[in-house]
């Protein structure tokens, strides 16, 4: 199933409003993972086990709304998670650009 342009901006807006959701840990893991980590990366960073990395990461890509429809998880949870620090604009969607009725 093929994903349009306006369902991924409306997920990489969604995700951005999420981060705040994240737990201590889930955010450390986005964090690294937007910094390129590798799963084996993170854990070693954390002193964590391979199954809790793996765990916090779909909890993460769960909680900012990033589903099995998304190609690339990683890059919309380190898009999030660089727009929620300033790193990167905000996402944004223009009223005629949703067919979803968001006005923002």
């Amino acid at each position: 199933m093929s994903v349009t342009e306006e369902e991924l901006k409306l997920h990489e807006l969604v995700a951005y409003f999420r981060v705040h959701t994240l737990a201590d840990g889930e955010l450390e893991c986005l964090e690294l993972l937007a910094l390129g980590f590798a799963n084996a990366e993170i854990k070693r960073r954390l002193k964590s086990s391979t199954r809790s990395v793996d765990s916090a990461i779909s909890r993460v890509y769960a909680k900012l709304g990033i589903d099995s429809k998304i190609h690339d998880k990683r890059v919309y949870a380190a898009r999030a998670y660089l727009q929620y620090v300033g790193q990167l604009p905000r996402p944004h969607l223009k009223k005629e650009e949703t067919s979803y009725g968001l006005v923002l």
